[in-house]
């Protein structure tokens, strides 16, 4: 006698890891939409699939393809020749609370191509980043201001995601100067000096996320916070209360 329960426990666990081997399928087709504009160019009343040809500029056989597939994702839908994003897709466009956009991108670029070496580096014990890229990762970033500004970005939305209970979890209160070391952009300070008025902050970062903290996150709370720009592995601001290594 069959035993059911076990023809579909092997049935699951197939098809999940199946799933695993080429998960990459999905990861690259969000990249590929969100590196064609594709999410950028359609309005909330649905945009023709001709006109989303024009403006992304690529064939409209090959937007049909792209389209299938960010569909079958639940990120895109069609109807009547209008292409509309979906609850879940509006996490790709960059004007998004909590977009995604810069994650799809960072992930599936240098991320993605040093994760394929990932073979070579517990074979050799070293890390693969830099025989890809000349550099070790944060090296890498400090030599591009476009590339970490997109790091930044991508960060930040978990950050914004992730650290909003932190100052209702614990009581920050008894502290005068709390220090975020390697605090990105800001997001979790924000919110502890949202909460706690009488709270000054300290944030260490490299200059471009300084320069994004402080025109954006932390831009109404800059007579309360310190910007110092600098490495954490070098050096640790003094005369914080309270340190943040997040």
């Amino acid at each position: 006698m069959v035993d059911e329960r076990k023809q579909n426990n092997f049935s699951d666990l197939f098809d999940n890891l199946s799933a695993s081997l080429v998960s990459f399928w999905e990861s690259q087709t969000i990249y590929a939409g969100v590196k064609l504009g594709i999410f950028e160019n359609i309005n909330q009343e649905g945009t023709f699939l001709e006109e989303l040809s024009d403006s992304i500029e690529i064939e409209y056989a090959n937007l049909l393809k792209i389209i299938r597939g960010l569909s079958s994702l639940d990120l895109l839908k069609v109807k009547n020749n209008r292409v509309f994003i979906t609850q879940k897709g509006e996490f790709l466009q960059n004007d998004s609370e909590f977009s995604l956009a810069s994650a799809a991108i960072m992930w599936n670029e240098e991320h993605y191509e040093t994760w394929k070496k990932t073979f070579h580096a517990l074979k050799s014990g070293k890390e693969e980043f830099s025989s890809l890229f000349n550099a070790p990762y944060f090296e890498w970033l400090e030599d591009s201001d476009k590339k970490a500004e997109l790091y930044q970005r991508a960060i930040s939305t978990y950050a914004k995601k992730d650290y909003h209970k932190v100052p209702i979890i614990q009581d920050f209160s008894r502290h005068k100067v709390v220090l975020d070391v390697g605090g990105g952009s800001g997001y979790l300070l924000r919110n502890l000096l949202e909460i706690y008025p009488n709270l000054k902050g300290v944030l260490l970062e490299s200059e471009i996320t300084i320069k994004i903290a402080k025109t954006e996150v932390l831009k109404d709370f800059t007579d309360r916070c310190e910007f110092v720009i600098g490495n954490f592995f070098e050096r640790i601001p003094k005369g914080a209360d309270a340190i943040f290594l997040c």
